[in-house]
């Protein structure tokens, strides 16, 4: 599906709450709400006043379900319920909305993913983002650990379905086994145990091994299956995408120091999450985001760089318009 262009607000520091949605509510909330207080940000309820640098990350599980269309109804109606009252006092607004699901066997994703697609054309006050994982959010505790493979990771085998397929799964391809393994602990234990986030630390798990291991699995589905969308192939996971987010928002906190600051280059681009080309249209546009968003770091600017690649209309929008330079000043204005 094209997304309609909106109009984007960038600026730093982006003074607004994010909301993170999980399909669960044990695990993966468990797991967002240690990481969310390691990068010390604040939750919505903690700020007082619309002025505060502090920058609010609330996560809970879905209330209404763990179907992803039930998950993306379920964010939907807590964002628009509580923007209408930010609006009111002079809140911060959910600006970010982040609907962690899994792949499973649930029937309603692509309908899910269509509904996300759907309520972002038409709401300007945020933004709803997919945040996928192939088979489950398992796998990204398990990127912490395994080396780089592209093969098949499964759930144990159902109680409810004893075909062959789910009964007959390697070890090494099964991720309760991986889990139990690398984590010591019981499967099932684990997905409702609070302290997950620190026993993977414990373990010796390595967040930017699971972020460099989950970004190059997508360059991988990319390249090998370029006509369906990545969260469809198995492994794969987009948490290292929210993940990334956070720790980018943890780093707004900190004081900025001189090389944090001026132009970027094709080198920045080149350490930077992102498959970019060295050609005539990201030359151009890296040159328009130096000029038009001096005062920021590089660090906003290859994430803008990045914003306008993967977004789909801008991308295509970008790549067919005659004067780069006119569409970027109307789309990408500085707020």
């Amino acid at each position: 599906m094209i997304l309609k262009p909106r109009v984007a607000q960038f600026k730093e520091p982006e003074q607004f709450s994010i909301l993170i949605v999980c399909e669960d509510s044990k695990s993966a909330v468990y797991y967002f709400e240690r990481k969310i207080k390691e990068c010390a940000l604040s939750k919505t309820a903690t700020i007082e006043k619309i002025d505060s640098q502090d920058i609010a990350v609330d996560v809970e599980g879905s209330k209404k379900g763990s179907a992803p269309k039930s998950v993306v109804d379920y964010a939907i109606s807590k964002r628009d319920e509580y923007n209408k009252q930010a609006k009111k006092k002079g809140m911060y607004l959910y600006k970010k909305v982040y609907c962690v699901m899994d792949v499973d066997d649930h029937p309603t994703l692509n309908e899910a993913i269509d509904k996300i697609y759907s309520v972002n054309e038409t709401n300007i006050d945020s933004e709803l983002i997919h945040i996928v994982s192939n088979e489950n959010f398992e796998i990204w505790y398990l990127l912490h650990f395994l080396e780089y493979s592209t093969k098949a990771l499964h759930r144990p085998p159902s109680q409810k379905n004893k075909s062959p397929r789910k009964i007959f799964i390697p070890p090494d391809q099964r991720i309760d086994k991986l889990i139990e393994t690398f984590l010591g602990e019981d499967y099932e234990d684990l997905k409702s145990y609070p302290q997950i986030f620190q026993l993977i630390k414990e373990k010796g798990g390595d967040e930017q091994k699971a972020i460099q291991y989950a970004n190059k699995l997508e360059k991988y589905h990319r390249e090998h299956s370029p006509d369906q969308p990545v969260y469809l192939s198995n492994p794969s996971t987009e948490v290292y995408q929210l993940i990334v987010k956070l720790n980018e928002l943890a780093e707004l906190r900190k004081p900025l120091n001189p090389s944090q600051m001026g132009d970027i280059t094709q080198t920045d681009l080149k350490n930077a999450d992102y498959p970019f080309k060295d050609d005539e249209l990201t030359n151009t546009l890296l040159q328009l985001i130096n000029k038009q968003y001096s005062q920021e770091t590089k660090a906003r600017k290859v994430a803008l760089l990045m914003d306008i690649f993967k977004n789909p209309y801008h991308n295509t929008a970008c790549h067919e318009h005659t004067n780069i330079a006119s569409y970027f000043y109307q789309h990408y204005p500085r707020s």
